[in-house]
């Protein structure tokens, strides 16, 4: 058998192949061998570079630090003891079951949801309210309205004006401007006749002091127009 005569003892070369334990040993050295297939080294190079954000080099192991530290910081923000650098929204954004805060640390705005009302709120600085006519907050700023922060009071600027809607059929005017408090007597009126003459009585001006409320021909002059025959 196979060129033996005789009583023939077969090893693994008389057949072709290994001897025993041949497919053990080649196991157990490519396990333990770094880089058995020539590879790792090759995607150490290719995949930590994919995986880079700015500050990762060297391969991919450095992603035992990238990765937990990426998700610490994550957290950090989910629980509001971090602040993003900057951060910009593409579509709608939604706040839920909390309140927006926008501060420099020395004055700030909230919008406020907690509670029975809404509240817009401001701290530390007088409140502005103004529109700018561009697209980029650019061109003349138009500023209508200031809320004192250290005390119960407010100015208004401009023309105001009061209609029947919003871009509506304009009722009453009032131009800090030009100042002249231009109401309609008939509607300020409180609409009860006047026991001696059987008119309605003449409105007071809301726009001044108690003590210029009468006996100036100037005042009565702008409460007069278009309400008395």
């Amino acid at each position: 058998m196979n060129g033996k005569q005789g009583v023939a003892v077969l090893v693994a070369g008389d057949v072709g192949d290994d001897p025993a334990g041949t497919a053990a040993t080649a196991v157990a050295t490519h396990t333990a061998a770094a880089d058995p297939l020539q590879d790792r080294a090759y995607a150490d190079g290719k995949f930590a570079t994919i995986a880079v954000a700015t500050n990762l080099s060297g391969d991919v192991a450095q992603l035992d630090t990238f990765v937990p530290d990426c998700l610490a910081r994550v957290a950090a923000i989910e629980q509001g003891t971090a602040f993003p650098q900057a951060l910009n929204v593409d579509g709608n954004a939604q706040i839920t079951n909390g309140s927006l805060t926008v501060t420099d640390l020395t004055k700030g705005y909230r919008f406020k949801v907690d509670g029975s009302v809404l509240d817009m709120e401001a701290t530390s600085k007088d409140l502005i309210v103004s529109v700018w006519p561009g697209t980029g907050f650019n061109g003349t700023q138009h500023s209508y309205e200031q809320y004192a922060a250290d005390a119960l009071a407010a100015q208004h600027a401009g023309k105001r004006e009061w209609a029947d809607g919003l871009y509506g059929t304009v009722r009453h005017t009032l131009d800090g401007a030009t100042n002249p408090p231009v109401f309609s007597a008939r509607r300020l009126s409180a609409g009860k006749p006047s026991p001696a003459h059987g008119r309605t009585a003449r409105p007071t001006s809301l726009l001044l002091p108690r003590s210029q409320r009468s006996g100036s021909s100037t005042i009565r002059r702008h409460l007069d127009v278009g309400a008395w025959p």
